[in-house]
């Protein structure tokens, strides 16, 4: 008796088996409802979820005025130079920079600055470390952005596409980048590369408001934003090749 009684505790009734069996139809229809819906919001984010190939090219930024130099060095003793300007000074258009003269003949040459700008002196020159050279830094108006673009994928390069600049003095993660357009394209391969023009945004100012110094010249690298299309996009474009 106390095992049939046993038996019939550890057994649920069929009544029982069958309730538990059945799932309501409301939350079938609740699940649903929730899956399209989390569906539906994925669908909308990748509409809106755009990024561009990139390509990648090299930059040389080369300012619209350029530095003026004269070197000289002793190589004869019948010659003296004699430096008229001193490191750092701010000098005029025609003022002197260096005369040279010949002991011997008593001739004097006379080197003038061919405009106003900033003296700057440096000694020593790859194997002759008696060469003395002055620099005349003048003001930077603007400068000539060029890309070297190699062959690879140059053909989705288009006028107008976005241009983001790394310069390699200033590391992007610290400084940020130049932004700028494309301009112009040179259909014609000079020494394995296109040449591409850009015109930044706003002169050598960053994405994150960094005024960055002057110089004659800055390298880089660059990339080139094209097809800027969603992830959704993508996706059915890949489903359909």
């Amino acid at each position: 008796m106390a095992k049939d009684l046993s038996m019939q505790f550890e057994r649920p009734s069929e009544d029982i088996q069958e309730i538990i069996g059945i799932i309501p139809n409301r939350i079938i229809r609740w699940g649903i409802t929730v899956a399209l819906f989390l569906l539906l919001c994925v669908l909308l984010v990748s509409h809106y979820i755009r990024y561009p190939d990139v390509i990648l090219a090299e930059s040389e930024l080369i300012a619209d005025e350029q530095p003026y130099k004269v070197s000289w060095y002793q190589s004869e003793d019948n010659v003296v130079y004699t430096k008229k300007v001193k490191e750092n000074q701010f000098i005029n258009k025609g003022d002197t920079l260096l005369i040279e003269e010949n002991l011997r003949s008593h001739e004097h040459h006379v080197t003038v600055s061919p405009f106003s700008g900033r003296v700057f002196v440096t000694k020593g020159y790859k194997d002759n470390s008696e060469k003395q050279t002055i620099w005349i830094a003048q003001q930077i108006n603007g400068y000539s952005v060029i890309l070297l673009l190699s062959i690879n994928q140059s053909g989705k390069v288009k006028v107008g596409q976005r241009v983001q600049i790394n310069l390699d003095e200033y590391p992007r993660s610290e400084f940020g980048y130049l932004e700028g357009k494309i301009m112009n394209i040179v259909p014609v391969k000079i020494e394995g590369f296109y040449r591409v023009s850009v015109e930044l945004n706003q002169r050598l100012v960053t994405n994150i408001k960094y005024d960055i110094p002057d110089q004659p010249r800055f390298s880089g690298k660059a990339e080139i934003l094209t097809n800027n299309r969603s992830v959704l996009q993508r996706i059915f474009h890949s489903q359909t090749k």
